[in-house]
């Protein structure tokens, strides 16, 4: 008799190792959230050997975690939906606001971003439907310098499943450098300013983290959840090229790979921004070198 093949976790989940030993699975496809306790993520991390405790199974079972025909019929009709759900916004007739807010900005930014002009033109590019809206040369070097040794030296938790391999640092609570950079992001000033490029209105919520990858490292393609309001990504790679890989691609999904339209390489001290939607998938792309390093905030509802 054969023997029966071992349940197997869903492959476009994010798993996170806690500290203490147990872990968190977040379900980007049902938008979720699932901790475990350390008996439970040692069993999870066995799953390709052998199966859990009955209690266990039923409830990845039951929260729809484990690959079966059913979890492969949602995801198939989530892909169609957003793809379907698509908006696309008329061109404004003018693009008139804050800009002048700019010019109060604090030194961290570097002073072709403290120039009023410099926000119209990125409020015309994304009302003209460019995405990413790119923010070249956005910090200070100095400043960027300080942010990205602070990113290095913070202590990471590995990710590694099918879905995304990466070290990844919850930022939202660190004070130096790291600190003031979420600050400033946080500031009505930058809100209000961001919030009128995007045509929306930031809340006051956000996430920060600091992402490191290294060679072989990748996040598989995506569309963030409805929580998801903007989402400014921060270059701390320095000297980064090309050859490195590990760019952001905004495309469209298949079953085998990212049909990449533009693509965002993370340059020291340079940003970008984007207004998620059902239908913006991204991903980032394998690194081929070095370490890749980025700080990424989303604002977000709750």
């Amino acid at each position: 008799m054969s023997k029966s093949p071992c349940p197997e976790l869903r492959r476009d989940l994010l798993c996170y190792r806690s500290d203490a030993g147990g872990g968190q699975v977040v379900d980007l496809l049902l938008e979720a959230a699932h901790r475990f306790d350390a008996d439970e993520w040692a069993a999870i991390e066995s799953l390709t050997e052998k199966p859990g405790p009955a209690a266990l199974m039923a409830r990845l079972d039951g929260a729809l975690l484990l690959e079966n025909p059913t979890v492969e019929s949602l995801r198939q009709q989530a892909w169609a939906a957003r793809i379907r759900r698509r908006v696309v916004r008329p061109p404004l007739d003018e693009t008139e606001g804050p800009w002048h807010l700019a010019t109060d900005l604090p030194d961290w930014v570097s002073p072709m971003w403290r120039a009023a002009e410099r926000w119209r033109r990125l409020a015309e590019d994304a009302a003209a439907g460019r995405t990413p809206l790119r923010l070249d040369g956005f910090v200070r070097s100095d400043r960027a310098h300080n942010v990205r040794d602070e990113a290095q030296a913070a202590q990471k938790t590995r990710m590694d499943n099918n879905y995304c391999n990466a070290d990844c640092h919850d930022a939202l609570d660190d004070d130096g450098a790291i600190g003031a950079w979420i600050g400033l992001l946080r500031c009505d000033a930058m809100r209000e300013l961001i919030g009128a490029v995007l045509r929306l209105e930031l809340p006051e919520g956000m996430m920060a983290k600091v992402w490191q990858l290294g060679p072989g490292d990748h996040v598989g393609p995506h569309a963030d959840g409805v929580r998801y309001v903007a989402t400014l990504c921060l270059g701390l790679s320095a000297g980064w090229t090309a050859r490195h890989g590990g760019g952001i691609v905004f495309g469209e999904p298949s079953e085998a790979r990212m049909e990449a339209r533009t693509r965002w390489l993370p340059h020291l001290g340079d940003a970008m921004l984007f207004r998620p939607e059902a239908w913006r998938w991204h991903a980032v792309e394998p690194v081929a070198k070095d370490t890749r390093l980025t700080l990424t905030c989303q604002w977000i509802h709750g």
